[in-house]
């Protein structure tokens, strides 16, 4: 809580500390974000709308209306992405990037993988610039997360 209080008294936020629906089951809401970036929608401003709707506004992110609210005010068909998150191919899709994020040992977000190697946080941008410096050759970063 006390990194969340610094980084609101730097960025003047009117960020709630303890949200009343916080925690919230955030599986519908990743899969929407997911069938958005399929659908080549802005999955960013969709998953900023969730994570607002939560800190800012004490929505019931784990709720599905409230879900299909926000993604409408987005300008998104938000019925359509959550009952397409909510398919069995929706989930599978889902169920199959999260294994795939496991196999690389991604531990949180944001995860980069580097050569197999993987750097977890913002704070660790140094170290994933040393370890693409590290051998010479062209790099390629296998994926972020």
């Amino acid at each position: 809580m006390f990194e969340l209080q610094r980084w609101k008294d730097y960025r003047e936020a009117d960020l709630i500390l303890q949200p009343k629906h916080f925690p919230a089951d955030a599986n519908l809401g990743n899969r929407m974000v997911l069938m958005a970036s399929d659908r080549g929608l802005d999955a960013g401003a969709l998953a900023q709308g969730f994570m607002r709707g939560c800190w800012f506004e004490e929505q019931d992110v784990g709720d599905q209306a409230s879900l299909v609210a926000i993604a409408d005010k987005l300008g998104m068909d938000g019925a359509s992405l959550a009952d397409e998150a909510n398919s069995a191919d929706g989930k599978a899709r889902a169920d199959q990037l999260t294994q795939e994020a496991m196999d690389a040992q991604v531990f949180g977000a944001p995860t980069y993988v580097i050569r197999g190697e993987p750097f977890w946080g913002q704070d660790r941008l140094e170290l994933v610039a040393r370890a693409l410096r590290r051998e010479a050759g062209p790099y390629t970063v296998e994926g972020t997360v």
